[in-house]
């Protein structure tokens, strides 16, 4: 079975026709380590870190016998021009390949490319970087989801609906109280 490489963008797929003899998957885990009076060197384990992938392939050249108008219709600059396009808008993208059995949520961190005069093919090395929300608590205090995105952090969000159903409820009573204090009188 033939290995295929893909980057989705919603439903529109981007296929590498050729797909990388070689990848790397770096995934690692933020620790620290402390020495303690007494005890020793003791391993502070925290969360993972977001993964990273690299790899390196070409776009084949229309004239190429790699091309596949079925699998990629695009030319080689066109190619180049989408993938540029995904990462200046910090598009989400899925990277995708059965074979592997890799599906990230992603963002294109970069992108080189250099132009092969004789044949017409483009040789590409993309850096892809895991895509996470962020929703813990932190974002609260320093607001990071909101600079980042521009929007309210969806922790933000609850606890604003939570406090306008407090405070509804809340003059709700003292409408109610006030009614029937006017009423006894």
């Amino acid at each position: 079975m033939r290995t295929i490489f893909m980057l989705l963008h919603d439903t529109d797929p981007f296929v590498f026709v050729i797909p990388p003899s070689d990848f790397k998957i770096t995934s690692s885990q933020n620790n620290d380590v402390v020495k303690i009076l007494d005890i020793g060197e003791v391993a502070l384990m925290g969360e993972k870190n977001i993964k990273k992938v690299n790899f390196s392939t070409f776009l084949p050249s229309k004239k190429s016998k790699f091309f596949n108008y079925l699998l990629n219709s695009h030319s080689p600059m066109a190619g180049i021009k989408k993938l540029e396009k995904y990462k200046d808008d910090k598009e989400i993208l899925t990277l995708t390949s059965a074979n592997y059995n890799i599906y990230l949520k992603c963002y294109i961190k970069q992108l080189e490319y250099e132009i092969v005069e004789k044949t017409g093919d483009i040789d590409i090395t993309i850096d892809l970087i895991e895509a996470r929300e962020q929703t813990t608590m932190i974002d609260d205090v320093n607001a990071l989801y909101e600079r980042y995105t521009g929007k309210t952090s969806p922790i933000k969000e609850y606890q604003l609906v939570e406090r306008f159903e407090d405070l509804k409820s809340e003059i709700k009573g003292k409408v109610q109280d006030k009614i029937k204090s006017l009423i006894k009188s």
